[in-house]
């Protein structure tokens, strides 16, 4: 497969997820008369952790990595690592390998409660300095904090 296939193939699949969810949605019409209800979210970037361990509220936690120390990228990255901070998640989009957990750790203050979107799971809460780890069963899914903050992961052979 020659770079320029390969890169094709990568845009369809960043795409093609993100037309099907926007096609698949449709605005409810609100009853009775009621305003109807907005909800944001934010794609705001955390910024690059480069410590291998953190503080919060007294207590030191581990920062994770995908190896060999190397700090996990803000805008997308290759592995199964996802950091939750108080500004928003490591990486925005991640790139995971099939059939293998994608693992989220909450570095922030506050107790964090994800939501996986259109995949069938219940939104979890996360403690500070704990994890949640779920092993993808779709190609490519969304995910959002209680907060507003919102991330993509796009499962595959990356990195093989």
């Amino acid at each position: 497969m020659t770079t320029r296939s390969r890169i094709i193939l990568l845009l369809a699949l960043l795409v093609v997820p993100m037309i099907a969810a926007a096609c698949s949605s449709s605005p409810s019409s609100p009853s009775s008369g009621a305003s109807p209800t907005v909800q944001s979210t934010t794609s705001t970037t955390a910024q690059v952790i480069s410590s291998p361990t953190v503080t919060i509220g007294g207590k030191t936690y581990t920062v994770p990595s995908e190896g060999n120390g190397i700090p996990i990228k803000p805008y997308s990255d290759t592995g199964q690592q996802i950091i939750y901070t108080s500004s928003g998640f490591l990486p925005r989009t991640l790139y995971a390998s099939l059939q293998t957990p994608v693992v989220w750790t909450n570095l922030s203050a506050k107790p964090l409660v994800l939501t996986l979107e259109h995949v069938g799971v219940a939104p979890v809460t996360v403690a500070v300095g704990g994890t949640y780890s779920w092993t993808p069963n779709v190609l490519a899914f969304g995910y959002k904090s209680s907060k507003g903050y919102a991330g993509f992961v796009n499962v595959g052979a990356f990195g093989s």
